[in-house]
């Protein structure tokens, strides 16, 4: 049974079809799948297009995807330590002397920097710092799209930093890992950024100050899938499963089983 009424400028579709017909069938166990099948098919029948099969057929961009970070950044040095030839005595970092001088900020006049790739550390990637230890500034700049404007707030992912870091974007703090995180140097940075600090469609500007005080230094990761910028709740992009579907069965849903909508 279909039936069929106007609401306002839309129309309201509705049917009757018991769950348990469905039950017992090794491909037919999931009512709500079912159930969403035989509306599809019904209303396909009746000439309905679907939001998701345009998504799914759509050749566009998904605006939502993490953005990576640049591969090359600029660098400045702070202050350079003697290096040591082993961890029992490395010299302690003396805080962060250019903070005041704002180069963390976006506006930060940085055009006498030098650049350099950053992931593989610093030794790799410059000559003169193959043997630095101390404090370092690292300064890039990425656009996000302007569709994550309204979409929440971000999160900023670096591979292993060596060894600690205080790290900002537009000029705010979002986050820092210090002595007392234990192997700091081998660890990944994910940071909040609260969607109030970020500029949707235009250039956002990130600072890292990152203290160095034994062996490599710098982004030492090489991992590309933890060097960049994402939503934390990315919007869906259409697919072919109902995000409500269960996939514990092994004779779950197939999106093979879609493909005659």
């Amino acid at each position: 049974v279909l039936a069929r009424r106007e609401l306002g400028s839309g129309v309201e579709l509705s049917f009757q079809l018991h769950p348990e017909l469905m039950e017992g069938q090794a491909y037919l166990q999931y009512s709500r799948w079912n159930s969403t099948r035989a509306m599809a098919r019904l209303l396909a029948n009746l000439g309905a297009g679907f939001a998701r099969d345009q998504g799914l057929l759509s050749k566009e961009a998904d605006p939502y995807q993490p953005v990576e970070l640049p591969l090359v950044w600029k660098h400045a040095i702070e202050k350079q330590i003697p290096t040591v030839a082993s961890l029992d005595n490395v010299p302690l970092d003396e805080g962060n002397r250019k903070l005041e001088e704002g180069w963390h900020r976006p506006d930060f006049d940085d055009s006498t920097w030098l650049k350099a790739p950053v992931l593989g550390g610093w030794e790799r990637n410059h000559e003169s710092l193959e043997s630095f230890d101390g404090a370092m500034w690292l300064r890039g700049v990425v656009a996000i799209p302007p569709e994550w404007k309204g979409k929440g707030d971000v999160v900023l992912e670096m591979p292993k930093v060596d060894d600690f870091d205080i790290t900002y974007v537009n000029g705010f703090r979002v986050g820092m890992t210090g002595p007392e995180t234990d192997n700091a140097w081998n660890q990944p940075r994910a940071y909040t950024v609260r969607s109030f600090m970020l500029r949707p469609g235009k250039a956002n500007h990130i600072a890292v100050r990152i203290f160095d005080h034994f062996g490599g230094g710098g982004f030492t990761g090489n991992e590309a899938s933890l060097y960049r910028l994402r939503l934390k709740k990315a919007p869906l992009r259409p697919g072919l499963y109902h995000q409500e579907y269960r996939r514990d069965r092994a004779l779950g849903d197939s999106p093979f089983r879609y493909y005659r909508w």
